[in-house]
């Protein structure tokens, strides 16, 4: 996953990170070095909730629709991208999706929803 902050706030604006739990907190800790107090990022099928369990509390977060953030045509890449995304938010041009509340988020990643249980029908019989 490609990360960037503004040129002014790092040599290296745009990192590479793996998305493993320590280099999410890893992340954290340089997004908190760079002075970074808003993040955004794309939201694309599930894989920004292991980024947003690890920033929620230590920065504001706007989880954009990929829809109302798309760059200009041309060849796309994860790291323009990231460029992109930081360059809207300093202008303050990353409308937030809504994100549920932690517990609900919780709840809606149970595999099986409390007190419902499915029983497979055999033979056509039914219990």
């Amino acid at each position: 996953m490609f990360v960037a902050v503004p040129p002014a706030k790092d040599v290296e604006s745009v990192r590479s990170f793996p998305t493993f739990t320590r280099d999410l907190l890893g992340l954290a800790n340089w997004l908190e070095r760079c002075g970074v107090r808003t993040v955004a990022m794309e939201s694309t099928g599930v894989y920004w909730r292991p980024v947003w369990n690890v920033l929620e509390g230590r920065f504001e977060i706007r989880l954009a629709n990929a829809q109302h953030i798309r760059n200009l045509p041309g060849k796309k890449t994860d790291r323009k991208d990231g460029e992109w995304i930081a360059k809207l938010l300093q202008y303050d041009l990353v409308p937030a999706s809504f994100v549920p509340p932690t517990p609900i988020r919780q709840l809606a990643t149970l595999d099986t929803p409390i007190g419902l249980h499915t029983f497979p029908v055999e033979n056509g019989a039914q219990g």
